[in-house]
């Protein structure tokens, strides 16, 4: 065999994880012959076997020398017990080996360097990493974020459980308050043209109702408005009602701009629906398509006051009204006042607080207790033919008493009430002072301690 051969079997044997090495304590003799061939070892790829690289190096070749076959008997004996796998170059080596015992001598000393190491061993090392197993509390944490992840999943599509439903939440506290002033309106103002149109015996054959039918209407509008709206929304369907709630009961502040909107959009749209239904009535009554009269028909629309009515009078007259109303909506939901009333009883409590204010205080100003159900359709009636006429009545009359009017009326009522009557923790009067909040905090902080020492000796 030729150092071709050598250099062959040193390749094979090299990269295999099941090659036994010989003992590293064994030492070569040194050969001094001249008659030495220079045969460069290659690289193996031993080393993602946990092996060392071979060192390059001169392979001494000599005549038979009797010592050297001795040394290399053992190494023929043991590429013989080869496994099963190399049994095809075992025999080979074999026979170099005992051809050439240096040339067998150098191949065992290139190995000595290499870790003894189990073919078992060296097939685990060889197998690619397993997934770590997890480790204590792994487990019942990954189950837990399962079950959580999946209990999200079930609230998402509860919540939302089409397209629409996506669009429908963010505007429908908004909506509901809409809806709600639009019922209200809808229901009062209809109640008006009906009233006053009916009694004129060219449009009607017999009176269509009286002051009472009135009062009943608005009464039982706002009543419905609440119904609709109060789970949503809480019914406010009244920008002095909305501020009020701001000022005294921490309503958001952030939201009382979207419900305003909302509440004059509503009774603006109930106003024009109005005039749309009662259009012929209403041009029989002025004697002509292109006649609207302010206030005339335009009061049976929004609220104006009597011929003989100071501003200053509508003003107080307004004043009164709202602050009855605003007194009777606080007391209903404060649950310090024994315990408030009933969520579905609230709008029966807002019906008879507008049946007393227009029984009592509605027929100089046609009780505005409502910002939101002047402005509305006042802004209707302006856009269906009235003219700038509904905004200069009277120097502004609008804005200075059925708007200001409401609104402040609401806020005195409101402060009445929670001063001399509320001591709920839900108004602001009534927030604690930094003594107070003190004391809380260390009570809670001691009856934390006293539990956590009663734990630990129990």
């Amino acid at each position: 065999m030729g150092d071709s051969n050598l250099t062959s079997l040193a390749q094979t044997f090299a990269g295999r994880p099941s090659f036994i090495p010989f003992s590293p304590t064994f030492v070569p003799p040194t050969s001094t012959s001249d008659n030495t061939t220079s045969t460069d070892m290659p690289n193996s790829e031993s080393a993602s076997h946990g092996r060392s690289e071979p060192p390059e190096g001169k392979v001494d070749t000599v005549g038979n020398n009797a010592e050297h076959t001795a040394m290399a008997a053992p190494v023929a004996e043991d590429l013989m017990d080869a496994e099963p796998d190399q049994s095809e170059m075992a025999p080979a080596m074999a026979s170099s080996a005992m051809m050439d015992p240096t040339r067998a001598i150098s191949s065992m000393q290139s190995t000595t360097m290499v870790d003894v190491t189990s073919p078992s061993q060296m097939k685990d090392m060889a197998a690619p990493m397993a997934e770590p197993e997890p480790g204590p509390g792994q487990g019942a944490l990954a189950d837990n974020a399962l079950v959580t992840e999946y209990n999200r999943l079930v609230d998402y599509h509860t919540r939302y459980p089409n397209f629409w439903s996506r669009i429908r939440e963010p505007i429908r506290e908004f909506a509901a308050e809409a809806l709600g002033t639009f019922i209200l309106c809808l229901a009062g103002i209809g109640t008006n043209l009906q009233v006053n149109l009916g009694a004129r015996s060219d449009i009607a054959p017999s009176p269509r109702g009286d002051w009472d039918s009135t009062s009943w209407a608005w009464g039982l509008g706002l009543a419905l408005a609440i119904w609709i709206a109060g789970g949503v929304s809480g019914g406010h369907v009244n920008p002095a009602v909305t501020l009020s709630f701001a000022i005294f009961r921490r309503f958001p502040w952030r939201k009382v701009p979207a419900y305003i909107i909302a509440q004059v959009l509503g009774a603006f749209l109930a106003g024009l629906l109005c005039y749309l239904n009662y259009g012929y009535a209403i041009a029989i009554y002025e004697g002509s398509p292109t006649i609207h009269s302010v206030p005339g028909t335009a009061s049976f629309i929004s609220c104006y006051a009597l011929d003989y009515v100071a501003n200053m009078n509508a003003f107080i007259d307004a004043f009164i009204g709202s602050l009855i109303l605003m007194m009777a909506l606080f007391a209903v939901t404060d649950r310090s006042n024994g315990g408030g009333v009933r969520r579905e009883l609230v709008p029966l409590v807002a019906f008879a607080a507008v049946f007393v204010v227009s029984s009592g205080f509605g027929s100089q100003t046609s009780f505005v207790l409502n910002p939101a159900r002047d402005f509305g359709p006042r802004l209707a009636t302006f856009l269906v033919g009235y003219g700038p006429a509904v905004w200069t009545y009277r120097s502004q009359y609008w804005l200075w008493c059925n708007i200001c009017g409401p609104i402040i009326g609401a806020a005195f009522g409101g402060l009445l009430y929670e001063v001399f009557i509320n001591v709920g923790p839900d108004s602001v009067l009534n927030r604690p002072s930094r003594a107070a909040r003190q004391y809380a905090f260390s009570t809670a902080r001691e009856a934390t301690d006293e539990k956590a020492r009663a734990e630990e000796m129990a």
